[in-house]
């Protein structure tokens, strides 16, 4: 143990007991055949005499005992300085091979004279952070080790100590300028790449304080080593540390490719640092129509329309976003920004397609929190071009947003491309009308082949709106369903057994009958699937707005079973509704006064007597089943009518008449005194689409039934 220390207060001191080399081995650890492992391994001097130092990993098939694979070297000459050299420690990096279970990282330090001693402290070994799929070896990428992975032209190179992003290591490579003119560095390697793949390579760059221009490119090589073409992207060298980035589909015929680094200098001795060089196949969504730059913005700016606004491409990073850039604009209006791709993508008409966008929102507020709303669509267009068909919209999405906070998320549509569509435009828009967002970005942009993620179906025949929810979300045990009225208001959809609020979720698709939407009206559906206790939303779904059914005779109205659609029938209404409340008050007199003492409460609710006439004999039979319940009802006529929204009612006694002298000829008068209530809670028991009598009339028996349909929900859906 020694008091030189680069971490706590000792380290570890190797003293050679004869002259030659000192040797220390660490304990094993754990690897994974396959990836890039990394160990640094510092010494300190004492003696002013450079030494050859040699780190080593060594594989093993075993976690303990076991047989070496194989190892890998890498060694350097130090510095002749007395102390802790960091410009010039030795790593070692190399990829655990196959059977690998284990490993150990070594120093050796060699030229010592008996008795010199070295110090080794803050020893690091560890599994290397990758790109996925990055063509380039680590040590290209990082130099880490060495800069034998590149080839300069116009200019030296060296490694040395530095750090340009967190993670990427502790050495950079300094590239230095000959004199003025073109200083390229290129990887030594040509990478095998695959013609008409998109790649996309980075490099993070800083150059002094003399401001250069130059490129950052990708160069393509055919399978015999001859030079094709080059993708260039200007970039500017100064003080400013870069995350350069490039994004080009390899020509056809191109078989390798090489990464470049070309500033110009002005003149000799001007010094440009590279470290965290990749390359990889463009991570572009399977499938996407949009291109990569069109998805992710690494490189170019795509066309975009945003009108009012100023839309910028900067640098961004994140957990759930692509690469290192992003669309980006400081809102200056409060109101709906509408962003749309200026290119148009092709679609086959009758093709589900599912667009997908995501956000982040910054609140500059210190104290107040605010809500970044948001949502992703596309326009149909046909084969000229020409606008056939604007989306209606799924409904904005919304989320909050913490004081200081940078908060984002994805959001996602689908939608089946109608007769005539031959392209779409992919439309985002961003609802600033109440919000203290100071700047949005949008990231990781697609439209691809898909299955819908719900249906929606308008159905006057009964009265009810079907929603069928195919989107799947996986470990959510509770979804809740919510109807939204163009007024805003919602209510909880009735289900089998129970209301849509925290309602078992079984990870199927699921059927939704609301036989409560108000007629005439348009509404759309909010769903969100959580934890048991409500607290946590695994996913969301808003759905377009859609017309609610409408009576095609608006003489008659709906009377309803709010639980018990298969008793819902159609009737016509004598007379408008005429009302009567009840006052709830009295009068005391008093001896002495002129004036009694009034007392009073709340006025009770709605009464009123409905006259119902029906002809039909079936239907005036499932009126009477209705009632029969003795449970209360939903009646719902067209707007002007006279009966606005939705009207609760408990039915009193009731009587009922023929129309006709001739009890034979069908016609019956209903006389029902109402009392209107709230909304009664539960949920449904069957439905009016399919029951059991439709079972029973379309199979003859169980066999059939279940040789037809795999699940219930098929039973349901498709009869």
């Amino acid at each position: 143990m020694s008091s030189e220390a680069l971490e706590g207060i000792r380290s570890m001191r190797l003293t050679a007991t004869a002259a030659g080399s000192v040797e220390a081995v660490s304990p094993r650890f754990t690897v994974a055949a396959g990836k890039t492992y990394v160990a640094r391994l510092p010494i300190r001097q004492s003696t002013s005499t450079a030494k050859t130092v040699t780190g080593r990993i060594t594989w093993y098939d075993a976690a303990s005992g076991g047989s070496v694979i194989s190892f890998v070297d890498f060694s350097l000459t130090t510095n002749a300085t007395v102390g802790w050299s960091a410009a010039n420690y030795v790593v070692a990096s190399g990829v655990a091979p196959a059977g690998a279970l284990s490993a150990t990282a070594a120093i050796t330090v060699a030229g010592l004279s008996a008795g010199e001693f070295v110090n080794t402290d803050d020893v690091y070994a560890a599994e290397v952070p990758r790109r996925a799929n990055d063509l380039l070896e680590y040590n290209t990428g990082s130099c880490e080790n060495d800069t034998t992975g590149w080839a300069i032209t116009g200019g030296t190179r060296s490694r040395v100590a530095g750090v340009l992003y967190a993670g990427a290591g502790y050495y950079v490579m300094a590239v230095t300028s000959s004199g003025a003119g073109q200083v390229s560095a290129r990887t030594a390697t040509r990478y095998p790449i695959t013609p008409g793949t998109t790649y996309v390579a980075y490099a993070a760059v800083q150059g002094t304080a003399t401001a250069l221009s130059g490129h950052f490119a990708i160069e393509w090589y055919d399978a015999g080593d001859v030079w094709m073409s080059t993708s260039t992207v200007s970039e500017t060298f100064d003080t400013t540390i870069r995350r350069m980035a490039i994004s080009a589909t390899a020509p056809a015929g191109a078989a390798k490719a090489r990464v470049m680094v070309r500033p110009v200098a002005t003149g000799a001795g001007q010094i440009i640092y590279v470290d965290d060089v990749s390359l990889c196949p463009a991570p572009n969504r399977p499938g996407n129509i949009l291109t990569y730059e069109e998805y992710s913005s690494e490189s170019t700016f795509p066309a975009w329309t945003l009108p009012g606004e100023t839309l910028e491409r900067v640098y961004m990073t994140s957990g759930i976003t692509d690469g290192f850039y992003a669309l980006s604009f400081a809102p200056v209006a409060h109101k709906i920004h509408r962003m749309s791709l200026d290119r148009l993508l092709p679609v086959t008409a009758g093709t589900t397609y599912q667009a997908k966008a995501t956000y982040f929102g910054h609140n500059p507020s210190a104290t107040e929190a605010t809500q970044m709303t948001y949502r992703v669509f596309m326009d149909w267009y046909d084969s000229a071009g020409l606008l056939l068909l604007a989306d209606n919209p799924d409904g904005f999405y919304s989320m909050n947003i913490n004081p200081n906070g940078l908060s984002g998320t994805t959001s996602t549509e689908t939608r089946t491309a109608p007769e005539g569509a031959a392209f779409a435009r992919l439309i985002i828009e961003l609802d600033h009308s109440n919000s203290n967002v100071d700047r949005y970005y949008i990231d990781g942009l697609s439209l691809l082949e898909a299955s819908p993620e719900y249906e929606l179906v308008s159905d006057n025949a009964t009265g009810a709106v079907r929603l069928t929810v195919h989107l799947l979300v996986p470990g959510a045990p509770r979804i809740h369903i919510q109807r939204v009225d163009q007024d805003g208001r919602k209510a909880y959809v009735r289900g089998y057994g129970q209301e849509y609020k925290l309602y078992p979720y079984a990870g199927t698709t699921m059927v939704i009958e609301d036989y409560e939407a108000p007629l005439g009206t348009r509404v759309w559906y909010s769903i969100r699937w959580t934890n048991d206790a409500g607290t946590f939303r695994y996913n969301s779904l808003d759905t377009q707005a859609i017309a609610a059914p409408v009576l095609e005779n608006p003489d008659y109205v709906w009377f309803k079973s709010p639980g018990n659609p298969a008793l819902n029938t159609r009737v016509l209404m004598e007379s408008p509704l005429k009302w009567s409340r009840v006052a709830r008050s009295t009068s005391f007199t008093v001896v002495g006064r002129k004036n009694p003492i009034h007392k009073s409460d709340v006025r009770s609710g709605r009464t009123a007597n409905v006259t119902a006439l029906i002809w039909d004999p079936s239907a005036n039979a499932l009126f009477d089943s209705l009632l029969d319940t003795g449970l209360p009802v939903l009646i719902q006529a067209m707007p002007g009518y006279g009966v606005e929204g939705n009207l609760y009612l408990a039915i009193q006694d009731s009587e009922v008449e023929h129309l006709d002298p001739d009890a034979r000829v069908p016609g019956w008068r209903w006389s029902l005194p109402v009392v209107e209530i709230d909304r009664p809670d539960g949920g449904l028991q069957g439905s009016a689409v399919s029951t059991w009598q439709d079972i029973y009339d379309d199979y003859t028996s169980w066999e059939e039934l279940f040789d037809a349909h795999a699940t219930w929900i098929t039973v349901l859906t498709k009869g």
